[in-house]
């Protein structure tokens, strides 16, 4: 098909959804996901188990009342069954479907008139109170005005009359004030709220497009992943995955962070999927070129050159589970082995993914032969940049790499435990600086 490409991807997320799904409980989202993936089955050419699938959701949308859900799983049962010229059946589904809209149909016409009724009597009421406040008024003008003619104190109340009307003209002012105050408070104390809200539900999906770090353990049970956001959402972002022999692992720092930055970490780990499952890239170099070009498109930097280029550093590493090969690209982020307690630095290219960087730019590509009990970091530049100790200065990539070297001996849970107590040491009271990632592995 024409867009096999697109619907395998979608089916990617889509499964990770519906595991989600399944974690959290969420029955309704479940369901709802589920039929989802009846459409994506179905145009990639599983036309059965898309009836299957449809058919599931749709029954549990029958058995709890969601006639919505049930009404979209019989559109999709008649569009499957009409594909397979089992017209009887698509019929059969369509006339369900038409009853279903309908009914839908008339009791949002219903809901909406008695709005619109009880919006009539609520005005007849604000009109009605209106006008005896406007009553009420007018009695208390005439009442004064016959206060006015009094002969005996007539200068005197005219004083008080004015000194009181002030004094009630001031305290109505504050207290229009005091309201209007407490109304904006309101609506920024709700605006807060939603905007919180929102960015709890980015993170739940951020979190939800990462692989699970335990996962790493079932390829290397010696390993750890520090992984610490400046924000509720996250500019860093790790990922990994075996594909053959081949086991993955990327350490990657977005521009910025919050927000900004995690908008770029989810377009990254698309592009990183789709260069891997999609185009078959399987060698790193190659697939940061790919990155490098799919990112610019994506931001569409080839429009204007003097736009703020926005982009990312990345270490990527390939290790043949087989032969403990590592082949290692990079951009700005570089590549420390330990073996026997000695470090070696593999260096990244010094430009970045994206931004300035051409098209045309080939990224090298390192291979080593690693030897069993070799440990592997690779980090973004967050924890070298966090500013404290006694001077409120850098904690600086030369103790980074001491740090690591000093416990490369130890267990990896040991290392991790070194790690984050070294951080949370040197950061004190200070505010973290930046997004943090640590990946350590030992062969």
């Amino acid at each position: 098909m024409g867009y096999s490409g697109d619907y395998t991807s979608a089916k990617f997320y889509m499964e990770k959804k519906i595991k989600r799904d399944l974690i959290n409980g969420d029955s309704l989202a479940y369901y709802n996901n589920l039929g989802d993936m009846s459409g994506i089955e179905f145009h990639l050419g599983n036309v059965d188990k898309a009836i299957v699938l449809a058919k599931t959701c749709g029954a549990y949308a029958k058995r709890n009342g969601h006639k919505e859900v049930e009404m979209e799983s019989c559109g999709h049962l008649n569009e499957f069954y009409f594909a397979k010229n089992d017209l009887a059946k698509a019929y059969e589904y369509y006339n369900t479907y038409i009853i279903l809209r309908d009914s839908m149909n008339r009791q949002l016409f219903s809901a909406n008139l008695n709005d619109v009724q009880n919006g009539y009597e609520l005005d007849k009421k604000e009109a009605s109170i209106k006008q005896l406040t406007q009553n009420n008024e007018i009695q208390e003008l005439k009442a004064k005005q016959n206060n006015f003619v009094l002969l005996g104190v007539g200068v005197v109340l005219l004083i008080i009359i004015v000194i009181a009307y002030l004094l009630y003209k001031q305290n109505r002012q504050k207290n229009a004030a005091n309201l209007l105050l407490k109304e904006q408070n309101t609506i920024i104390s709700q605006k807060k709220q939603e905007i919180d809200h929102s960015i709890q539900y980015a993170k739940g999906i951020q979190i939800a497009l990462l692989p699970d770090i335990n996962d790493i353990r079932t390829y290397f049970p010696e390993s750890f992943i520090y992984y610490l956001p400046k924000d509720v959402v996250s500019g860093d972002f790790y990922w990994f995955h075996k594909v053959g022999d081949y086991f993955y692992c990327v350490a990657a720092d977005c521009t910025g962070h919050g927000v900004p930055g995690a908008l770029m970490s989810i377009v990254s780990m698309d592009k990183i999927i789709q260069a891997i499952f999609e185009k078959k890239l399987f060698e790193p170099s190659d697939i940061l070129k790919f990155l490098n070009v799919e990112i610019k498109n994506a931001l569409k930097q080839h429009n204007d050159a003097s736009k703020q280029r926005d982009g990312l550093d990345i270490a990527l590493i390939r290790i043949n589970t087989k032969t403990n090969t590592l082949d290692f690209s990079a951009a700005n982020r570089p590549l420390y082995i330990i073996s026997n307690k000695v470090l070696s630095e593999h260096k990244a290219d010094k430009v970045a993914i994206a931004g300035f960087t051409p098209d045309n730019y080939d990224f090298k590509q390192l291979s080593i032969k690693l030897n069993k009990d070799d440990c592997l970091y690779i980090a973004s530049d967050g924890y070298a940049d966090q500013f404290g100790g006694n001077e409120g200065k850098k904690f600086m990539t030369k103790n980074f790499k001491s740090l690591l070297q000093s416990s490369s001996s130890k267990d990896m849970k040991t290392q991790e435990t070194e790690v984050i107590n070294s951080h949370t040491g040197w950061k004190g009271n200070y505010e973290q600086v930046d997004d943090i990632l640590v990946i350590g592995i030992k062969i």
